[in-house]
This record gives C-alpha cells, sequence and structure tokens, in this order.
C-alpha cells in the first residue's frame, strides 16, 4: 500500500513539473512574440478639414499606427477621437534647424508661445513624450548650452520624456531624454545603409529620397533593418504614408499584420527601382556650351585669329583693340554667355556635392527669401548663378567704361574682359567631368576656387590694360577700378567674416545635414 502511494506521489509531480515546463514555454513563445511586434508611427500633418482629418485617423488606426506625432493643436472633436482610437501622442514644439544663436536670440514673446503650447499638448492626459526641436547643430558644445539654457524656461518639462530627431549620433547628447534617429535613404546606399543601434535611440524615422517614395522594397528593408529593436516605434511622415497606401492598398495589411502578429511577413511586389546618377543638367550645359564654341570658332575667322592671340601675344592683342580692329562685340557678348552659363553649371556641380536636400531645406527656413531658388527644380538653381555670373560681368564692363573717358567704345572693354574667361572653359570642363564620373568632391572644390579667381581676377587684368588709353591721371583710373575693387571685395569679405556669426552658423549646420 505504501508502494502504491509513493508511485501516486511520484507520478503527480512528474506531471506537475512537466505542465509547468510546459507553462513556462508558452510564456516564454508569447513574451518572444510580443516583442516581436512592431510599434509604428506618423508624423502627422494636419489636413485643413476636419472630415479629413477623422478619415486619416481612421485610416491610421486600421493600418495599426498607435503613435501620432502633432506638430500644431487639433480641434476638441480630433482630441476626442484621438483619445477613442488610443493613440499615443508625441506632440512637437515645431522648433526646426535651430542654432546656438538662434536659441540664443529668441525674443520673450516667441519663447512665451514655445511655453504656451507646451503646456497645452502637456494638458491633454494622450500626451507622452515632447519633441523639443529637430535637426540641430548637436555636434557644438555652444549648442547644448544654449539649448539647456534655452529649455530650462520651460518649468514644466520635469515630468514628461522629451526627444529630438536628427539623422546623426553625437558622443555629448542636447539636454533631452532620447532620439528619435532619422533615417535618411537614398537609392545610392540602399544596399549598403547601417543603422545604428543605442540606447539613446528611442525610435526610428523613415525619411528616403523623393525617387524612393512609394516603394515597398525600400520600406521592407527599414522593416527588417530595425527589427532588432521592436519596441521602438518607427514614424513615417502622414502624406508620404497615406499616398503608399493609397497607390499599394496592401501595405495597410501589412503594417497591421506587423503591429499585431508576430514574424508577419511583408510581401512586395515586382518593382524596379530608380537607379542612382548624377543630373545630367551640368553636362548638357557643357556640351551645348561647347558646340557654341566649336561653331563660333569654325564660323568667325575673327575669332579664330584672336583666340590664341589674346594668351601669347598679349600686347598684340590689346594693340588691335584700341586701333579697333576688333569693331563688333558679338564674339565677347558670346563668350560673356558661355562663361556665364558654364560657371553657374559649375556652382551649381559644387552645391549638390556639398549640400544635401535636407541641408537646402534648412538654409531655406532661416532664409525664406531663398525658398524659390532652393526648393524649386535644378533649372532654377542653375539659372540664378548663371545670372550672377552675368550680372557682376555687366557691372564690370560698365564700371570700367565709366571710369576710362578716353575709351570710344563699349566692345574694347568688353573683349578685354570676357577673354580670359577662355580659361574658366578649361577649368569648368575639368570640374563637371569630375563631377560626372563621381571624383572627388576637393578636386571640384579646388576647381571651383580656380574659376572664381580666374573670373574675379579678370576685372584686374583688363582695368590694366584699358589703363594704356588713359593719357593723363593713369594713378587715379587704377585707384578708381583696381585700387576700389580690391577695397570693396576686401571690406566685403571682413563683414561677411567678422559681422555675420549667425549666417556662418547657418551655413555650417546646412553642410552637415
Amino acid at each position: 500500500m505504501l508502494v502504491k502511494r509513493d508511485r501516486h506521489t511520484s507520478f503527480a509531480m512528474t506531471e506537475w513539473f512537466f505542465k509547468g515546463l510546459f507553462t513556462i514555454i508558452i510564456l516564454l513563445f508569447f513574451a518572444g512574440s510580443i516583442h516581436a511586434q512592431r510599434n509604428f508611427g506618423v508624423v502627422w500633418e494636419l489636413p485643413e478639414s476636419e472630415q479629413q482629418a477623422l478619415d486619416q485617423l481612421s485610416t491610421f488606426q486600421e493600418t495599426g499606427i498607435t503613435i501620432l506625432e502633432l506638430n500644431e493643436q487639433p480641434s476638441d472633436r480630433l482630441w476626442e477621437t484621438i483619445n477613442q482610437y488610443n493613440f499615443e501622442i508625441y506632440a512637437s514644439l515645431g522648433i526646426s534647424f535651430p542654432t546656438p544663436l538662434s536659441l540664443a536670440r529668441t525674443d520673450s514673446a516667441t519663447a512665451a508661445a514655445l511655453i504656451q503650447k507646451a503646456k497645452a499638448f502637456l494638458s491633454q492626459p494622450s500626451v507622452e513624450k515632447l519633441k523639443l526641436f529637430q535637426f540641430g547643430a548637436i555636434e557644438q558644445s555652444a549648442f547644448n548650452t544654449a539649448a539647456s539654457s534655452f529649455f530650462a524656461s520651460f518649468n514644466n518639462l520635469d515630468n514628461i520624456d522629451t526627444y529630438y530627431t536628427d539623422h546623426q549620433i553625437t558622443d555629448t547628447h542636447p539636454p533631452a531624454d532620447f532620439l528619435i534617429y532619422d533615417i535618411r535613404l537614398h537609392s545610392t546606399d540602399l544596399d549598403s545603409l547601417t543603422i545604428p543601434r543605442s540606447e539613446f535611440i528611442g525610435g526610428y524615422q523613415y525619411s528616403p529620397d523623393p525617387k524612393l517614395q512609394g516603394f515597398l522594397t525600400p520600406l521592407k528593408r527599414i522593416i527588417e533593418q530595425t527589427s532588432h529593436s521592436p519596441g521602438k516605434p518607427l514614424l513615417f511622415r502622414s502624406s508620404q504614408l497615406l499616398s503608399t497606401i493609397e497607390n499599394n492598398p496592401q501595405l495597410g495589411n501589412t503594417l497591421r499584420a506587423f503591429a499585431s502578429t508576430p514574424n508577419a511577413i511583408f510581401p512586395v511586389p515586382e518593382e524596379s527601382l530608380p537607379s542612382s546618377r548624377k543630373p545630367i543638367l551640368p553636362t548638357i550645359v557643357l556640351l551645348l556650351v561647347w558646340g557654341s564654341l566649336a561653331m563660333h570658332y569654325n564660323m568667325s575667322p575673327l575669332y579664330r585669329k584672336s583666340l590664341f592671340r589674346y594668351f601669347f601675344g598679349h600686347s598684340f592683342f590689346v594693340n588691335d583693340i584700341f586701333r579697333r580692329h576688333i569693331r563688333t562685340s558679338v564674339p565677347a557678348m558670346l563668350i560673356l554667355l558661355q562663361h556665364a552659363l558654364l560657371a553657374g553649371a559649375v556652382l551649381y556641380t559644387l552645391s549638390t556635392y556639398l549640400w544635401s536636400p535636407l541641408g537646402l531645406q534648412s538654409l531655406a527656413y532661416h532664409y525664406p527669401m531663398l525658398e524659390i531658388i532652393i526648393s524649386g527644380n535644378e533649372y532654377i538653381l542653375l539659372l540664378v548663378f548663371s545670372g550672377i555670373f552675368l550680372m557682376l560681368s555687366l557691372i564690370a564692363i560698365f564700371w570700367l567704361y565709366l571710369s576710362n573717358k578716353y575709351l570710344r567704345s563699349l566692345t574694347q572693354v568688353t573683349t578685354l574682359l570676357a577673354w580670359p574667361f577662355h580659361l574658366n572653359f578649361l577649368i569648368g570642363t575639368f570640374a563637371i567631368a569630375v563631377y560626372v564620373s563621381w571624383g572627388s568632391i576637393y578636386a571640384i572644390t579646388a576647381a571651383t576656387i580656380l574659376l572664381l579667381f580666374v573670373f574675379f581676377c579678370s576685372f584686374i587684368v583688363a582695368a590694366i590694360d584699358l589703363s594704356r588709353a588713359v593719357v593723363t591721371n593713369k594713378l587715379r583710373y587704377l585707384s578708381l577700378t583696381v585700387g576700389l575693387y580690391l577695397l570693396l571685395i576686401t571690406a566685403l569679405t571682413v563683414w561677411m567674416v567678422g559681422f555675420n556669426s549667425s549666417v556662418w552658423e547657418v551655413i555650417y549646420l546646412s553642410l552637415k545635414l
């Protein structure tokens, strides 16, 4: 009887052991499944229509979105709907591209409005995080000091987690609790993108190149590469997400599956992603300039005879000008136009290397007058650069002509000013060739500096050549031209370097973005 009881007890203990082990395995499985589920959110750009906003909230909820980042206060009706859907709110103060001086010089009215905005957001129970700024000069210690001082006046930030958005991580963090890392995806780094991991990163934001918007393959890769931190939210821009869902309705079901079930599958249709290539506009300009040069050289015997005479028989060339052997200004005006186009293309080329679209956006944010130039298409930017070169050339022509009463024709001035620009045709060709072949930024920068040097020195050389026509007071003429010209450049340089620190902070920030 005792033996049977011991056997029964042993069997019961074994049964309870396996039941317990099975329960632990089940719990571990579901725990892993919970961690594998994703957390999605949107940076919500509030539409003007309240009904449209309600429809978007419904779409977000059906898609598995749980987080809304708000930049402005919704209406009471929208707040009620937001609370019904149990959205978690990341509120934003709306500060973009701050620099140390822009924070330090914030006027009291703007600061008071930001404090009131934060207070209004924090009065809502669904607001759990507060975004202080995005894309600031976080690598500068002066910025972190200015930010700490600026946000210290926000007395209601002690009881809420604060964050900022940026696409870089620094050793010294601004006064915030975490970072939303902005994933800027371009077609050139689609296969080599590495997303950083850090405890300071509290989430990610998907910011694809405009060429990649609407494609599902890049989005799938981002979701896969951020799977190491499923608890950290992945944010999308609302307009981009809604547009992609409209074109690919299955995306809504896919995101909802990732947000609610473990080991979800991301089906992707067969897509042909846009190739990464340099803009062809500089190449077109280069071919246009050299084509017109070849045509001009072939059709004008006078141009053929004078082209190399300037460089290899300079004194004879100048004498020909004063004797009016070249009476027409057409060759010189063609050179001015060709040079303006090519020099503008070179500056455009350098700007595309130095400034990312986000960097250009920061310039337009601080200087709205640049928005038409920067935010437009590439043709506008190149035409602006070319227009600047042409305008400065025309100013130089009239300056040299009006300062010398012995000159009989504008053609003399135009020809002597324009002929050195032939050197820039070679320099500009080199710069654009390096650009098209994905060459070094240092080579393009050096070529651009050399091109600008030739451009500015052409005035001095032309003034010295034209001084031969001055019978008396030659020193006065050189003082009114070369002397005043150098004084003006020196004064402008000193003013730009020494008295525009806020401008340089903005430029530095734009180059880092």
